[in-house]
């Protein structure tokens, strides 16, 4: 009997991108950036299928700190796909295009990991912080943002 065993596909929310950034000394934040390097891990090898959204950018676009920013801005240029077009594939193409992600290797993605890890000044809690800034945005906020970076991407 064959089984066919499909790749895990990961969405992470903007939280697991910004947890390696904050207090470490709360043993719940260093459980949970334990946990999100595993995962990036995984993601990094292509192990998994790694999933991000429009809604991912937008929110990490409002991110205050610039060089958190920043580092998940290219971070999620990493990721396979966005969610539509996971929503829009065949399970053939699916398949096709995670055979040819597999076959590349990204040094540079090595390297931002790392360096996402080893950050030493954490502070505060960004999941606490993000309610401050996002949780006041209503849909057609959110909707606008979004339709601006889709605009920005068509220019570039």
């Amino acid at each position: 009997m064959q089984i066919y065993l499909q790749r895990l596909k990961i969405y992470l929310d903007t939280c697991c991108y910004s947890r390696p950034y904050d207090e470490k000394r709360q043993p719940q934040i260093f459980r949970e950036v334990s946990a999100i390097e595993v995962i990036l891990g995984y993601l990094q090898i292509r192990q998994w299928h790694w999933i991000t959204s429009e809604v991912i950018v937008f929110e990490v676009n409002r991110n205050p700190n610039l060089t958190q920013r920043e580092d998940i801005k290219k971070l999620l240029r990493n990721a396979h796909q966005y969610v539509q077009e996971v929503l829009s594939m065949s399970v053939r193409e699916s398949r096709e295009a995670s055979m040819e992600e597999d076959r590349c290797e990204d040094i540079e993605l090595r390297a931002l990991l790392a360096k996402i890890f080893q950050h030493k000044g954490g502070k505060g809690d960004y999941s606490t912080d993000r309610h401050a800034w996002v949780d006041s945005l209503d849909l057609d906020t959110i909707l606008k943002g979004i339709q601006e970076l889709r605009d920005t991407e068509q220019n570039d």
